[in-house]
């Protein structure tokens, strides 16, 4: 991930300061799909990781909800690389 990303989703899912002061009554919703690129499966798998960390050590982040989606909403970039 970026550097500028990772810093962003970090204080944005799990900065304890942040949740409780921005928008504190909004959950994320972290919509993925088991058939995709190993890139966004990745993103959900460490970003899940990270919120079973931070809530097993009891700290008030911002609540996330996983959402599997059922085939691929990245159907584009097969489109865009056949081979």
């Amino acid at each position: 991930m970026q550097p500028v990303l990772k810093i962003m989703a970090q204080r944005a899912l799990f900065n304890e300061k942040l949740a409780a002061e921005v928008l504190p009554n909004v959950t994320a919703d972290y919509i993925w799909c088991k058939n995709t690129v190993w890139l966004c499966a990745y993103g959900m798998i460490e970003t899940e990781r990270q919120h079973i960390e931070h809530t097993k050590h009891g700290r008030k982040i911002r609540p996330i909800r996983f959402i599997e989606a059922t085939g691929n909403h990245f159907v584009s970039i097969y489109w865009d690389f056949p081979e």
